[in-house]
């Protein structure tokens, strides 16, 4: 739990557990522009290590739990875009979305994937995967569910994901995949 909580811990957003409204705002960082839950943070960075430019928009949610100290994670939000030195292999890269990953701590499994259709990405002649996801082996028993996806252009690698508890509806990727954009 404290590996999820230091991997998350970008924004914390407490909220009541009686709160069933979530109010998405717009959060916009070079020419990257979507619609998060709560407070979100930006940045725009270039990283040497990957030769590339990266821009991220994220959002943690988290709510108090009575008896507990620490309030409990919800959901998730990342929106990330690469604009590398160098242009991808789209269809390489594809593959790869599409392929079981496992790291040491965190397990996943694949549930479901679809090709995007154009009208799903925001960039002309991007191509793009959805991904959705059960991922367990955070240390409490949890599991949770993440909806991505990955598109693809040139240089430019875009990656949006939603993730959130299996028992916890409330947080839906569709605000945030329809309410993207990136300019050039």
């Amino acid at each position: 739990m404290i590996l999820l909580r230091a991997a998350l811990a970008a924004t914390v957003l407490v909220t009541s557990a009686a709160s069933a409204q979530v109010r998405f705002n717009r959060y916009e960082a070079g020419g990257l522009s979507a619609e998060l839950p709560g407070p979100g943070e930006t940045s725009d960075n270039r990283v040497e290590g990957i030769k590339a430019r990266v821009i991220t928009l994220e959002s943690t949610i988290e709510e108090p739990v009575a008896g507990k100290t620490w309030p409990e994670f919800r959901a998730y939000y990342m929106v990330q875009g690469v604009i590398a030195d160098e242009p991808y292999d789209v269809d390489a890269k594809l593959k790869e979305m599409t392929e079981p990953r496992e790291d040491a701590v965190i397990s996943n499994r694949i549930l479901s994937t679809r090709t995007l259709s154009p009208s799903e990405m925001p960039v002309p002649g991007m191509r793009g995967v959805e991904r959705v996801m059960l991922l367990s082996g955070f240390g409490d028993g949890s599991e949770q569910i993440e909806t991505s996806h990955d598109m693809f252009v040139g240089n430019r690698w875009l990656s949006v994901s939603v993730r959130h508890g299996t028992q916890d509806d409330r947080w839906s990727a569709e605000p945030l995949f329809r309410s993207l954009t990136w300019e050039n």
